[in-house]
């Protein structure tokens, strides 16, 4: 999740981040206050995504309310030059 974090850091004007969790919303909060991170998480109770969610953590990358990208897990480095100038270039 480091990784997500500094490309939350540097995109957040830009871009929209949504981290779901089924884990309760107090227990993220401990846990990202522990990490010391700055990470928009909910916590998953019901939405229009569950028939669409396999895996979590599940995170939704957006811009002005529309999601260009759904990742499931942890292990894609989306911190790369390389996918930052992706994600940018979505607008």
């Amino acid at each position: 999740m480091d990784v997500w974090q500094d490309l939350y850091i540097k995109t957040k004007d830009s871009i929209d981040f949504y981290f779901l969790s089924d884990e309760d919303f107090d227990k993220q909060k401990k846990f990202i206050q522990k990490k010391g991170w700055n990470l928009p998480f909910y916590e998953l109770k019901y939405s229009n995504f569950e028939s669409s969610i396999k895996i979590l953590p599940t995170t939704y990358i957006g811009i002005n309310g529309y999601f260009y990208i759904q990742h499931s897990g942890s292990k894609k480095d989306w911190n790369s030059e390389e996918n930052i100038k992706y994600i940018l270039n979505m607008k």
